[in-house]
């Protein structure tokens, strides 16, 4: 019993450990296979895997920065010789002292259609923070809800106003 219990913490520990990596943490309801991968603050996002990444995380106020993540472990549907993917995904921008600075608000709730079925779906998002909004530590928090499966993943990661 000792040795099952031990194993569980070291378990939970490593997960803790490589879910902070980079500043990104994650959560999510049990879907096996949900998550959220490739997480990155951006100065252009182009397509899939195509972007340029913005590595100091530091904007501006009133600059418009993008975000790119992908998502794997999203539950599909058949629809003749077609897959259909439903994600929901929510965007959320808060300070350090946790106020909203900007509501979440909904950006992508569609079907997504294709040919067979995905390794996984990337998501380009475009932020643009208030012009008069104070230098310091943000917080974005990033919901994906699975509309075909149970499952929904939120993240949150922290970026850097200097103006």
């Amino acid at each position: 019993m000792k040795k099952i219990l031990s194993l569980i913490v070291l378990s939970m520990l490593i997960t803790v450990l490589f879910s902070g990596c980079n500043g990104v943490t994650t959560s999510s309801n049990v879907q096996v296979g949900l998550q959220m991968n490739h997480f990155a603050y951006c100065s252009s996002v182009n397509g899939d895997r195509d972007y340029i990444e913005k590595t100091d995380k530091t904007f501006a106020p009133g600059e418009t920065f993008y975000i790119y993540f992908e998502v794997t472990g999203l539950k599909y549907e058949k629809d003749g010789n077609q897959v259909v993917y439903h994600p929901v995904v929510s965007v959320e921008i808060t300070d350090t002292d946790g106020n909203i600075v900007i509501p979440e608000t909904t950006v992508i709730d569609k079907e997504i259609r294709g040919s067979h079925p995905a390794q996984y779906l990337y998501f380009p998002l475009n932020v643009t923070m208030p012009s008069d909004a104070k230098n310091g530590k943000y917080t974005t928090i990033i919901k994906v809800k699975d509309a075909l499966g149970s499952g929904h993943i939120t993240s949150r990661t922290q970026f850097l106003l200097k103006g």
